[in-house]
């Protein structure tokens, strides 16, 4: 028995959990009132900090008073344990060593209390440390822009991410437990399955597919998976979602590019080319008609109105083609002005009623706005053994035929165009017009041009502000005198009506006079700063004749004087900005005739 009770001490004092052995104290009725420590075991002492001999053989009470209100007091132990023989196992924190402590507290008779008190900070910090871990990742999760899902072995949800909310408007409780290609486009369906399996089985393969949103739309998805695997059989499959719409739309617009032209909207040259190719080879679409068609005056609109505006007119032929042919007809931009429409199974006569058809639609823009005026030209391969860059070449040849003849009728009605513009956007009168030609022709005749001149000064005196159709209307029509930037705008009006005039070949012999309309005779003029006789001498009467009638006539900016001060205006000026001769001229005119 001493050799037991040894051995019992050095278990109990060597045992790594703190250990009490306690005996109650009762009052008459029976009832606990306190314990008294038996033994302890080193672990217990440390704990609390006494030596052996301070704690056994006294009260817990005594030992610490304070632990009376403590709802696992010894006391309310011993009810529980010594009493009925309830053994009970609790988690606890004591301040004491500011430690967590797994308490468990058994009797092995009646009165008798046994209390093992096991250390279990290091658990209790693992546990946080995993619980902290957890909250990291699923913060993580819950982040990430690609959705995280495991489905079982029969493809129904079990996870999925929170962010799916985002992806697809449903909840994870719509979501869980439903087959996933409840949620794929019909479109894509074919191929799910059996890709499903194939991951099941161990193939980790990406797809792509249309993913169904909650509000019935359909959005692009990337997934890729890998099996989980349990007792080396596979349970089901994790896997990542990719929401990819905006890489989707990328590549169709990429693709679409690549086959269209990208300011009408068109198949593009290359496209044509590929069809071209295919055709030649198929004897089902014969016969196969080719009409080419350019767009008049192109150079001229871009020249005198600017690209903005020729590209408009290229937007509006495209639209004019595809309403005038057919569904089956494929339209092309060949490049720059041209166009190739391909009229599969059609023969020389309905290709034909197709170019009637854009001429007369052609014909109606002329009531709209700026003309749209289309040469054509027909070409056909009714047997294999013509190709079709051929019967481009007979339609291509038909075209200039037809572009030769409407040449100058449709820059004509191009320019016409311009001058309506340019007449809704100045501000004189017919009236004042008429006077300012009358007078220019006046002043040439007096001067002894020859009548060819005097058309040419006539042609002059109405094309002169015809570079002010690109300038905006709020700097021609503003009240107040010009910015430095608003008057270089303004200055750019002759170098622009010069290439209107240019472009033209009934006008193109004035461009330089129009250039040079705002010259002045002592070199302070613009664009170039000619001097004296350097100016064109038409340029000159203009130039004289316009600053008269915008003193007489008034500006937005400036206020009518009387034609004695406009008079004495041009005098004061002449040597400066108009040529001194011609400014006596104007004025013996003036004197002559007063009602010139």
């Amino acid at each position: 028995m001493k050799q037991m009770e040894s051995e019992y001490r050095i278990l109990l004092e060597n045992l790594p959990d703190a250990f009490c052995y306690c005996k109650a104290i009762t009052d008459n009725d029976g009832k606990p009132v306190d314990c008294i420590f038996l033994n302890i075991s080193d672990a217990f002492a440390e704990m609390v900090g006494l030596s052996r001999h301070d704690i056994i053989g006294r009260r817990v009470t005594e030992v610490y008073p304070e632990i009376r209100g403590s709802y696992y007091n010894w006391l309310g132990l011993f009810d529980r344990v010594a009493c009925t023989s309830e053994k009970i196992s609790f988690e606890k924190y004591l301040e004491l060593k500011d430690r967590w402590y797994e308490i468990t507290a058994y009797s092995n008779e009646p009165g008798f209390l046994a209390i093992l008190f096991r250390n279990i900070a290091d658990a209790r910090k693992i546990e946080q440390a995993l619980q902290e871990s957890e909250a990291r990742y699923r913060k993580l999760v819950e982040n990430l822009n690609e959705v995280i899902y495991i489905l079982d072995e029969d493809a129904r949800i079990v996870y999925i991410s929170p962010n799916v909310e985002q992806l697809s408007g449903y909840t994870i409780p719509e979501l869980t437990g439903r087959h996933f290609t409840e949620f794929v486009h019909a479109d894509d369906q074919e191929g799910r399955i059996e890709q499903f399996f194939k991951v099941l089985s161990g193939v980790n393969e990406a797809t792509e597919y249309r993913f169904l949103i909650k509000n019935g739309e359909a959005t692009w998805v990337r997934t890729s998976a890998r099996p989980i695997t349990k007792e080396g059989r596979a349970i089901g499959i994790q896997g990542v979602l990719m929401d990819i719409t905006v890489r989707k739309q990328a590549e169709k617009k990429m693709q679409h590019l690549s086959l269209h032209d990208s300011l009408t909207g068109l198949y593009n040259r290359y496209f044509l080319q590929n069809e071209m190719e295919k055709l030649d080879a198929n004897k089902m679409q014969l016969p196969i008609s080719i009409i080419m068609a350019d767009l008049n005056g192109l150079k001229l609109i871009n020249d005198t109105c600017g690209h903005d505006l020729g590209d408009e007119a290229l937007r509006r032929t495209a639209e004019l083609l595809k309403k005038s042919c057919r569904k089956k007809d494929l339209i092309a931009r060949w490049g720059g002005d041209e166009f190739i429409i391909l009229l599969p199974q059609t023969m020389l006569k309905e290709a034909k009623d197709v170019c009637k058809r854009i001429t007369d639609y052609c014909k109606e823009t002329h009531k709209e706005g700026l003309p749209i005026s289309i040469a054509l030209g027909v070409g056909l391969k009714n047997s294999t053994e013509k190709n079709l860059a051929e019967v481009l070449k007979d339609a291509e040849d038909s075209m200039y035929t037809h572009k030769l003849a409407e040449y100058q009728s449709a820059r004509n009605a191009v320019l016409k165009h311009l001058l309506e513009t340019l007449a809704g956007k100045r501000f004189e009168t017919e009236t004042h017009i008429e006077r300012m030609q009358n007078m220019a022709e006046k002043v040439g005749e007096k001067a002894g041009l020859p009548d060819s001149e005097r058309r040419r000064l006539a042609a002059l005196v109405s094309l002169h502000d015809i570079g002010k159709i690109n300038i905006p209307e709020e700097i021609i029509a503003k009240r107040e005198e010009l910015s430095a930037e608003e008057k270089e705008i303004m200055q750019k009006h002759s170098e622009i009506g010069c290439r209107i005039a240019r472009a033209t070949e009934v006008y193109a012999h004035i461009a330089e006079d129009i250039l040079a309309h705002h010259e002045h005779w002592d070199g302070s003029g613009y664009p170039w700063g000619l001097k004296g006789e350097e100016i064109p001498f038409l340029a000159r009467i203009v130039n004289l004749v316009d600053a008269y009638e915008v003193m007489t006539g008034g500006r937005p900016y400036r206020k009518a004087i009387s034609s004695a001060d406009a008079l004495a205006e041009l005098k004061r000026c002449a040597g400066t900005q108009f040529d001194p001769e011609l400014v006596e001229v104007f004025v013996s005119l003036w004197e002559d005739s007063p009602d010139l």
